[in-house]
Formats: structure tokens, C-alpha cells, sequence
């Protein structure tokens, strides 16, 4: 096709009208539009082949309106075009590629391919995820271990791909660490020149060797780390023998613009106590067996306001707290375990070993999480140690190990634990505090030291000892099919003839088949009184709860316990301890002042409870907020729970009804991050199938 061209003087002539192949009387405009739009211009270009010729070319807008070809738009107006993107190798056009050495180097001599190296590997085989890095590490081959360049190649290849790499190549080192066996001597060559003969180092003499050969192997990873020296003191610790803390070394690297405690000895180190994760779930880490290598997470990346309860660097430096501590208050501070602060605990009470009572009395304060509090179980142990006081008849009963643990009240209120203990004579106690996460392998957890000045002179054993379930509904009381109770704490003061309720909503697996029974006992001086009149205890079924009423019968300090038993296809079951409260009588407790419309408020809300009808309760509430009844009443707050039960029935059943896949969605997460989640475990799993089903519906439909 030839080009517009024009006169080569300097004077300006008219622009030509340009036409496809020269051809008259063809426009490259569609049909019906105009042939020269607003906001046209013209330009003029100089074209290399045609000498002086000048070429000019009329564009409108911003595009040339001549590309050398009809477009399709043009030759069918009609037809509604849109360009499609096109993306990684264009298909429109054919290139001819060499597909054998011989179209590249015809008739000639081949040239010799490029040989790798041995230590070069497939790009494949390049680790892709976090998961992938710390299973190589450990699966290493022992064949790596002849020199540190080889074992750093192969544990940290891919490292550099991931968001942390710093923290990868930290973790993936000490990893690899945790997996030598090292539980009997090794023969060989014991010194750092090579990883393998640090191993045989390391199975010599493990407690100092850790941190100076993980120094070693985080220098040659390139990581900044320090190797710190310090005491260390031991679960079997005692204040009056102090050679019991003993000498010991830990890392310590700089990660994220701060340095962070790692303690090697005991990160490769197996625990006695297997009822804990040993290696975090995350990105697809599978934790260990209980017969393989272990990484007890908890000492990698310490808090080290956590880790200064077990470690006392010689330098205050490395303490990397605000306030260093003197070795004094070191020594003073009570003997934790790392299940403690794995298990989601604190105390809030005195941090102190050393616990001195106030007229006899000592009491302990330890929290948790709210996620957790209902997923484990503690126990206590008291025992005397020492008497300082004159023993009596008395006296000489209540100090016998089974009646010392009945002086002490384990409370349980929503997320808090309180340890209340009365002292019957002078001397020393001991206390240990113990956990568990199912209720059979219990482990110590925290040890304190009691010093008693002064008994408490009106020691009253408690009918029973609950042990683990002790007094507040809690992880027995779930195990037990009782969910969500209106009462939340463990201790109750109550008046005479006052009538005190309590309601629990029934897990649904067990609502057919469970049997509930509640018993009231008191101690007097010689014997264990039980009542039998003025307790009723209903099992609704239909409503999924059970609502229990005990009459107080007198004054003094009583147990209410709540046993569960479900009958399974034999006749006989057992009954199982779900749940205690303890009621103390005082009289100096004035009576709770309500107005009538209070008194009425309240009243509505029970028959609405008693009802079991969405409306109903929500109507009573609103009733009770405007009557100024604090929205933390444990009625109200009763209430509002059975009503959000209520709520999110109603709400499963119409999703699993109608079927709309944004609904399932919504749904779905809406129930499983709710506090109701194991209440709703079946209607999650049906909401899941059916969510797959409708993607797929949507996909292949």
C-alpha cells in the first residue's frame, strides 16, 4: 500500500485525504459516522524511504486512524468487538524455534553441554513453604555433616523465598539440632571442626555443648547470636538449699531488631509430660511422636519476662527486662513449670516463693483466657512440712494430708481460680498447684512455700473434696453434657430459707439419655449431714436444660453437688461429679433491695425462661434493662444466651433450607467463631457439606 506524500518546499500545503490502497471512493470510516470527529490534528512525518517526501497522516483524537489493514469494526459495523487481553506467549503469530542442537549448529561440531556441580540440585527440589523447610531439616541426611557449608546449603535452600527469612533459618537450624541422638556417647572425633564431630561433642557432655555449637551453626548461617552464661533453677528447688540451682548456658540472637532468648538444652530435650503440644500446628508442622526427637516450643524465642523465672544470666544485661532483678528476688520467685505459661495461665495473687498468712489464711489468685479456661483442669496438694505450734485433738485430725486438702476451697469464677486455704496450726506448708488438659495425666505446674504464724482457729472441713472439679462449673461440668449455667461462680453467699436457682443448657448429644441429681450436705462437728427435702431438680428435654432449686435450710456452710449419669443401652450407669458449689450462710448480708417492677421484671424473665420461646425472652429482657437491672445480672445474662441459642437455631435451620451459597458462607463462620461453636458442632458439619456441595453446583452446573 503506497503512502500520502507531498510537495518538499517550505510552504504549506493543504493535508491530503488519505485512502486505504489508494482506491477512490473508499472510506475507513463505518458506515453512518462522521469522517472527521472533533479534536482531530494533523502531523506530519518524515518517511526515511521516500527522500524528500513528506507523509502526512491525520490522527483523531490520540490514535492513528490509518494501522495499514481494515478493521473488523469497520468492514461489520454490526458486530460488537471486544479485544481480548492477551497474555503470556501470543498464539496469533508462529515462530520457528530450534528444537535440536543440529538447527542451531548445522553441519558443525556440537559444542559440549555445560556440566553442574555435584552440590547443585534440580530447581524443583527448592522448598516452597515453611512446612517443606522444617521437614528437611528434619529428614537431613547424615552425609551433610562432613562440613558446615554443605549443611547450611541444604537446610536453609529456600529460606531467602519466604516472608521471615531470618526467623526460617533460626528455627530450621535449632530443628535440625533437636533430631541428632545424642542419648549415649558417640565414638569419633569430639570438637566443632565439622557438624559431625560437633554431634559427638554434643553426646559427651549435652548440658553446656548446646549453646556454644548452636552458636557456632547460627555464625555460620550468618545470624547474629550471643552465647550466655547463668543459673538455672529446677522444679525441685529449695530456698534453704541453694546449691539446688545449678550452672548452665543458653543463646541468644538478634531477630526483628531485638534480642531474643533461646534455650537449647531444653528445646531438644524431651519432657516428662507429654500432654502438651510439644511443636506448634501451624503451616501444615505435624508435632512429634511420643517415641521420636521432640522440640519443646516453649524455650525457642522466650519471653523473657517469662524466662527469668528459671534463668539468671551472670551479666543483669541479658535479663532484657525494664527492671533487672537482684539474685535475692530471683531466688524468691515461686518454682514454675512451663506448662504454666503454655496453658495459658497467670497469677495475680503475690509473685513470691515464700507465702506469709493473715490470721491463719492464705489465698492465691491464678488466671486465664476465656478461650481456655473451660479446656483444662487444675488440682492442688497441700501438706505440712514443719510445726511450729502445740498440737491438739483437733488439731491432729484437721493435719492428716486427706483433711488438710478438705480446708482448702478451689474456686473457679468464668476465667479465674482462686486457691483459698485456712491453716489449722503453726508451721510450714507446702503447696503445689497441678494441670491438666483431660482430667488423667495431671502434671506440677507451680510450688509455693506457706508460713503460718497464727492458725485460724474455726477450721471447718468441707463435706467431700471435689478435687479436680472443684467448686464453679468448669471443664466436668462441659465433659459432663452441662453447658452454659447461669451461675458462673464457684462461692455464693446466701441468707436462711432463701431459695437458691441455678439452670445449665444440655449438650444435644446427651439430652435423650441424660439423668441429673443434685445433693446438699453440710459438716458438723462429728459427721457429714445430708438434706433431702427442698431440692428439685427438673430435666426438660424439650427445652434442652435442666433448672435445679435448693432451699437453704439453715445456717452454716453447705455443698451443692450436681452429679450427671448417662444411660447407655445396660440398665445401670454411673454417676460421674459434674459440678459443686459451696453456700455459706451469714446473716450480716443485707437483703437484695428491688422495686416492685423489678421484683415483677424479673419474675416475667423466669416464666419466659421456663417458656423457652424466642420472643417471649426477648421481650422479658428489654422488660429488665428498662427497669434498670444491670445487663450483668447472671439471669439476664442467662437469658441472653438461651435467646442467642434460640437465635441461631432458627437462623441453621433456614440457611440449610433455602440453600444459598453467600448464606451457608455467612452462616457458617458466624457459628464456628461463637462461643457456641460446640454446641452447634453438628449443624457446622452439615453447614460444611453443604457449602461444598453448592461450590460445586456453581462450578460444574
Amino acid at each position: 500500500m503506497g503512502n500520502a506524500s507531498g510537495s518538499t518546499n517550505n510552504t504549506t500545503t493543504p493535508a491530503k485525504k488519505l485512502t486505504p490502497t489508494r482506491r477512490e471512493g473508499k472510506s475507513t470510516m463505518p458506515r453512518g459516522k462522521a469522517s472527521t470527529p472533533g479534536g482531530t490534528r494533523t502531523t506530519t512525518r518524515r518517511n526515511d524511504n521516500s527522500g524528500d517526501k513528506e507523509e502526512d497522516i491525520r490522527y483523531y483524537g490520540n490514535t492513528p486512524s490509518w494501522s495499514g489493514r481494515f478493521h473488523r469494526a469497520y468492514l461489520y459495523p454490526f458486530f460488537k468487538y471486544h479485544p481480548r487481553p492477551r497474555r503470556f506467549r501470543d498464539h496469533r503469530f508462529t515462530v520457528k524455534t530450534a528444537t535440536t542442537v543440529s538447527d542451531v549448529f548445522p553441519e558443525q561440531n556440537y559444542p559440549k553441554p555445560l556440566v553442574a556441580d555435584d552440590e547443585d540440585e534440580d530447581i524443583d527440589d527448592v522448598p516452597r513453604s515453611e512446612a517443606e523447610i522444617y521437614d528437611r531439616a528434619r529428614n537431613a541426611p547424615a552425609t551433610i555433616n562432613d562440613s558446615y557449608r554443605h549443611l547450611m546449603d541444604y537446610l536453609l535452600k529456600g529460606a531467602e523465598l519466604t516472608k521471615q527469612p531470618d526467623l526460617i533459618k533460626i528455627r530450621t537450624v535449632i530443628i535440625w539440632l533437636s533430631r541428632q541422638d545424642v542419648t549415649s556417647p558417640l565414638p569419633g572425633k569430639a570438637d566443632y571442626d565439622t557438624p559431625a564431630n560437633g554431634i559427638v561433642k554434643l553426646s559427651n557432655d549435652t548440658q553446656f555443648e548446646y549453646s556454644k555449637f548452636l552458636s557456632i551453626l547460627y555464625e555460620k548461617a550468618g545470624i547474629k547470636s550471643v552465647e550466655i552464661s547463668g543459673e538455672f533453677k529446677p522444679l525441685s528447688y529449695d530456698p534453704k538449699d541453694k546449691r539446688n540451682c545449678v550452672e548452665t548456658s543458653w543463646n541468644a540472637v538478634f531477630l526483628d531488631g531485638r534480642w531474643q532468648l533461646i534455650m537449647p538444652y531444653f528445646v531438644c530435650t524431651r519432657r516428662k509430660n507429654l500432654w502438651l503440644t510439644s511443636e506448634p500446628m501451624i503451616n501444615g508442622v505435624s508435632k512429634d511422636d511420643e517415641k521420636g526427637h521432640v522440640f519443646n516450643y516453649f524455650y525457642f524465642l522466650m519471653d523473657p519476662r517469662q524466662s527469668i523465672n528459671w534463668f539468671f544470666p551472670a551479666e543483669p544485661k541479658w535479663q532484657l527486662i525494664k527492671r533487672p532483678l537482684q539474685k535475692e528476688e530471683f531466688l524468691d520467685l515461686p518454682v514454675y513449670r512451663s506448662e504454666f505459661f503454655e496453658l495459658g495461665l497467670k497469677l495475680e495473687s503475690e509473685n513470691s516463693y515464700h507465702l506469709h498468712s493473715e490470721e491463719g489464711r492464705v489465698r492465691i489468685d491464678i488466671s486465664s483466657t476465656e478461650e481456655l479456661s473451660d479446656e483444662i483442669y487444675l488440682w492442688f496438694d497441700i501438706a505440712l512440712h514443719t510445726i511450729h505450734g502445740k498440737h491438739s485433738p483437733v488439731t491432729q485430725k484437721l493435719t492428716i494430708h486427706d483433711n488438710l486438702q478438705k480446708l482448702v476451697a478451689m474456686i473457679k469464677q468464668k476465667h479465674n481460680w482462686m486457691f483459698q486455704m485456712t491453716l489449722p496450726i503453726e508451721g510450714e506448708y507446702k503447696v503445689t498447684i497441678y494441670g491438666s488438659v483431660n482430667g488423667d495425666d495431671f502434671g506440677p505446674i507451680i510450688k509455693f512455700q506457706l508460713h503460718c504464724d497464727k492458725r485460724f482457729d474455726k477450721c471447718s472441713m468441707f463435706p467431700e473434696d471435689p478435687k479436680e472439679v472443684g467448686f464453679g462449673p468448669g471443664l466436668a461440668a462441659k465433659d459432663g453434657g452441662l453447658l452454659f449455667p447461669s451461675r458462673s461462680n464457684g462461692f455464693y453467699p446466701v441468707r436462711q430459707q432463701s431459695v437458691f436457682r441455678l439452670s445449665y443448657v444440655i449438650d444435644k448429644d446427651v439430652v435423650e439419655n441424660i439423668q441429673v441429681t443434685c445433693t446438699l450436705a453440710q459438716t458438723e462437728e462429728t459427721k457429714v449431714k445430708e438434706y433431702n427435702d427442698g431440692i428439685h431438680c427438673t430435666v426438660d428435654r424439650q427445652r434442652q436444660c435442666v433448672d435445679v432449686q435448693v432451699t437453704i435450710p439453715g445456717e452454716g456452710v453447705f455443698m451443692l453437688s450436681i452429679w450427671t449419669s448417662l444411660q447407655r443401652t445396660t440398665k445401670t450407669s454411673i454417676s460421674k461429679l459434674a459440678c459443686c458449689y459451696l453456700l455459706i450462710t451469714n446473716p450480716d448480708i443485707p437483703p437484695t433491695i428491688e422495686t416492685r417492677k423489678q421484683r415483677e421484671a424479673r419474675e416475667n424473665l423466669r416464666q419466659a425462661l421456663e417458656a423457652g420461646t424466642l420472643d417471649g425472652m426477648e421481650s422479658a429482657i428489654t422488660k429488665c434493662v428498662y427497669q434498670q437491672i444491670p445487663l450483668e445480672d447472671e439471669e439476664i445474662e442467662h437469658a441472653n444466651t438461651r435467646s442467642e441459642i434460640l437465635r441461631l437455631s432458627r437462623d441453621i435451620r433456614f440457611t440449610l433450607e433455602y440453600r444459598k451459597l453467600a448464606n451457608v458462607r455467612r452462616m457458617l463462620s458466624q457459628v464456628a467463631q461463637s462461643r457456641y461453636a460446640h454446641y452447634f458442632r453438628e449443624e457446622i458439619s452439615d453447614l460444611q457439606e453443604l457449602k461444598e456441595k453448592l461450590k460445586w453446583k456453581q462450578k460444574y452446573i
